[in-house]
This record gives C-alpha cells, structure tokens and sequence, in this order.
C-alpha cells in the first residue's frame, strides 16, 4: 500500500486510480455506468485509509447521481413544491374569509383599512348582543292630535312595559336622516372584538373626507389623515353626528361600508323592525334609506339596554385625543349640545321627575327635522319620544316637550 504524506498525493492517486478504470471499460460499458457513478465514492476509500483526516479540494469533474438518489430528490422536490402550494392556498383562504374587525395589531382604518386587529378577530365580542321583544302599539294607545304637535310622525314609548301608548302615524315610512346612527353605534359596538378593539386606531381617508364634505355630512370637523382611537370615533358619532366617524366605524368593522350596511339591516330584522331599511351608515337621503317612528322608538330602547352605547349616549362631553397627519398631537372636545343647551332646559318641566338623558338629531331636505330622546323618571321607569318630518329645529324641540309632558303617567 502506498504511503500517502499529503493530501495531493491522495488526491493525485485516486484521479489515477478513476481514470485507470475508466479506460479499461468498453465504450459502451462507460456510457451505460455512468449514471451510477459516483466520484465521492473513491475519495471516501482513500480517506478511509488515510490515517489522518483530510479535507478535499472541490473536485472539477462532473459528478453523477444514482437512479435511486435521483428518485429521492424528486420526491422531495414535490413534496417542497406541495408544502407551498398548501401554504399560498391557506394565506389567500385566510385573507379572504377571516372573520372581520371589527375588521383589524396597529392597522388602521381610512387608507388601507383592515377590518380589526388580528388579535380582536379572535377574540370574543365584548359586548354580545341582547334578547329584544319589539314594542306593540297598545289597544288603548291615545292618537296624538294633530294640532298638538307640528311634526308628521310621532311615537311614545313606554320602556318599561314595551308599549306604545301614543302615537302618529307611527308605521308610516319616514326617511330617518342621522338617527340612523343610533343604529350604526349599536352595530359597531356589537362588532367590537378582542380586548384591543377600543384602543385601535383608525386613520381619516382622504376619500371618505372628500365625499363626506361633498355630501354635507355633519361632524366634529375631522381632517385626513388623522388618527383617533375607535372608542373615540364612537364618541364622535354620537355627540357630533360625525358622517366620517360612522363611514371609519363601518370600515373598521366589517371591511367595507357595503358590507357594514348589510349588518345593520341583518340587526333590523333580528330586532324585528318589520319597516326598516338601511343604505348607508349616516343617513344620509337615499329613496331606499327609510325607517318608522315605532322602527326607530324600538332601536333607541334596544341602544339604552346595551350599558356601552348607553354610556356614549349619555355623556355630555368627551374628549378625544388625536394624532394629525404631520405627527402633531392635539385634543378634539365633543360635546353634545342637545344634552347641554336643550335638555337641561327641558328637564325642569317633566312629570315624575323624569330626565331627559340621551338623544339624537337628524335632518335632511327630505327628512325634516327629527328627534328620539330618552327620558328616565325617578321611579325608574324608562320613556323613548320619536319625531319626524317637523319643518324647524325649535318645533321639533316643542313638539317631544309636548309629548313627554302629556304622556308621562
């Protein structure tokens, strides 16, 4: 046996040694092994006699796999290339049908909206929906005369007893203006999921910002690009009818306005609101966007029955922080003027000490001036006043004055 001192002398000898036995096989037999052969194979029985171990300089001859190890490495070739293929199918199931919200980790809504967080998508909803019997109108329920009030429509509802003991022209189709937001508020809140969800952000869109102003949405005055927390918008909703508030909400909610709208019209129909439907989450006038006052008496006891949008309902001042597009940091106060300068006026003259506590306005050309309100007596009982179609904003103030007035037992 050869003595090999380096490793050039082991490297030149198997060479030798490949070669020589290359060359004594017929041409034939070459070009039919070749496929078998394995260099590595000569270097490993040299190093194995070699009694110290060595590391090989890259060969520069062409290397050849078995049959048996090509097999392999297809096999494992397309198991990879099924793996990924299972992985893209996943991602895009994933993308397309996880469950929403409140669409959306940090994203926002506005630009690029997500619809919740990833955590808030898998967690549970913090404020599950509620049991609801709609209200009927009472056998013995007293019509409203016509000249006692200066609105079209009008409803009394009793909480307490789910009842309307009042009324006029209760199931006739009013178009509800921005009292449709106390629907989008119930919606929303419903939606949230995960213990983030309150906390998100949503950012203002440029596109929402413009058709908002170009339509005469009312609002708090939000600007694009700016950012507000998601309990923040909800407050902007309600206190100041914000029109991009509940264009962000439902964006943030359900991934888009569209898809928010057939939430909304799914709760109506839940809630039993045989009259009512939805197009938009503002209330902005569309044909096909109308609602009854005893529809719109029964969303606002359901809304004072859920504690959260009770509490946005009730509160006379918020303050909001916010995040400006330049990265500046300011406050937005929303404050809801019905409660400060209408109410406070009118609790003064309602029987049983009742307290008018929560409201919201509505108008548009089409609409007229519209009001529900809710009122609590001091012995607990609960009252809700809808009106509609009145011609200004102080007779629609006059009227559901007129109505607790006379009403209240």
């Amino acid at each position: 046996m050869p003595d090999y001192n380096n490793d050039n002398d082991i490297q030149n000898t198997a060479e030798l040694e490949i070669k020589r036995r290359v060359e004594d096989l017929p041409v034939e037999k070459v070009e039919e092994d070749t496929e078998d052969f394995d260099e590595f194979d000569y270097f490993d029985e040299f190093a194995a006699k070699s009694p110290e171990p060595h590391t090989w300089p890259v060969s520069t001859k062409k290397f050849y796999l078995s049959h048996k190890d090509k097999l392999y490495i297809t096999v494992l070739l397309a198991l990879i290339a099924l793996f990924a293929v299972i992985a893209v199918t996943v991602s895009l199931v994933w993308h397309f049908h996880a469950p929403q919200g409140g669409v959306n980790n940090g994203t926002t809504a506005g630009d690029t909206t997500s619809a919740q967080t990833e955590d808030s998508a898998k967690g549970e909803t913090l404020f599950p929906t509620i049991e609801f019997i709609p209200a009927g109108i009472s056998d013995s329920a007293d019509d409203i005369a016509v000249d006692s009030i200066k609105s079209t429509n009008a409803v009394f509802l009793d909480v307490t007893n789910m009842t309307v003991t009042a009324s006029r022209l209760a199931d006739e189709r009013t178009y509800p203006a921005s009292l449709t937001k106390v629907m989008t508020l119930i919606v929303a809140v419903e939606n949230l999921r995960g213990s983030s969800a309150l906390t998100d952000t949503i950012t203002v869109s440029e596109e929402v910002f413009e058709r908002m102003r170009k339509e005469g949405a009312s609002g708090a005055g939000l600007e694009p690009g700016e950012q507000l927390s998601v309990e923040s918008m909800l407050y902007a909703l309600m206190l100041k009818s914000d029109g991009i508030a509940a264009c962000e909400l439902a964006k943030y909610v359900a991934g888009s306005e569209e898809a928010f709208v057939a939430l909304m019209n799914g709760t109506a129909e839940r809630l039993g609101l045989e009259d009512t439907h939805f197009v938009n989450p503002t209330g902005l006038h569309d044909n096909d966007h109308y609602s009854t006052c005893r529809d719109l008496a029964n969303i606002m006891a359901y809304a004072m029955q859920n504690e959260f949008c009770k509490k946005i309902m009730t509160e006379d001042l918020y303050v909001a922080s916010c995040t400006q597009a330049n990265g500046n940091k300011f406050e937005y106060q929303f404050y809801h003027s019905l409660l400060v300068t209408q109410f406070d006026k009118l609790n003064k003259t309602l029987p049983n000490s009742a307290v008018v506590t929560a409201g919201k306005t509505g108008y548009t050309e089409e609409s007229g001036y519209c009001l529900v309100t809710y009122a609590q007596a001091d012995n607990g009982n609960g009252y809700v006043v809808v009106t509609t179609g009145a011609s200004s904003y102080s007779d629609c103030i006059s009227d559901y004055i007129t109505v607790y007035e006379a009403y209240i037992p």
